[in-house]
């Protein structure tokens, strides 16, 4: 079994995903799934997505914040340069 799932009282699969400190406090949030494969599969995704910034935690962002993050994560690596200022 996965580092990150454990087994509850009635035998489903907890999953713990670690967002690391928002706004300064420590994430992690829990999800329970019916089958090991399925917990294994999204905790796999999640990691995937963490490793690679592409995770999304709720705060207080601004669209103008939003809109920044989106430009220097997402665009400036996927993007042509004519595409990001044109």
């Amino acid at each position: 079994m996965m580092k990150g799932i454990r087994t509850t009282k009635n035998g489903k699969y907890q999953v713990t995903f670690d967002h690391g400190i928002v706004n300064g406090q420590r994430h992690k949030p829990t999800k329970v799934f019916d089958t090991l494969d399925e917990a294994e599969k999204v905790l796999t995704e999640f990691k995937y997505n963490k490793q690679r910034n592409l995770l999304v935690t709720s705060s207080k962002m601004s669209v103008v914040e939003l809109l920044d993050y989106w430009m220097k994560r997402y665009v400036k690596y996927n993007c042509e340069e004519t595409t990001r200022y044109g």
